[in-house]
């Protein structure tokens, strides 16, 4: 009796040898990696522009305001050297 290969089993019984798979087709070019990295960067910042005009919508501005006022002071504080930089940040945090 001849040896057979796989191939030739596979084919006798009627079996594709490719494997069935429901998956999305994968990207195999480095153009379209790069396509989808571009795509989904614009949906992150589709999403985060989103994000930030609805918490504007809904920010006081009296709040807002005071949180610049802050900022300013801040600012001031540490160039003038009266305040250390990474020290005086953690106190601005904790204010707002």
């Amino acid at each position: 009796m001849e040896m057979m290969d796989l191939k030739d089993i596979i084919k006798n019984i009627g079996v594709s040898d490719s494997p069935v798979r429901n998956e999305p087709e994968v990207p195999v070019t480095r153009e379209q990696l790069d396509q989808q990295a571009k795509e989904g960067a614009e949906q992150e910042a589709k999403e985060a522009a989103q994000k930030a005009y609805d918490a504007a919508r809904e920010a006081d501005p009296a709040r807002l305001e005071a949180a610049l006022r802050a900022i300013r002071d801040y600012e001031w504080e540490v160039k003038s050297g009266q305040v250390d930089a990474e020290l005086g940040l953690d106190v601005l945090l904790a204010r707002l």
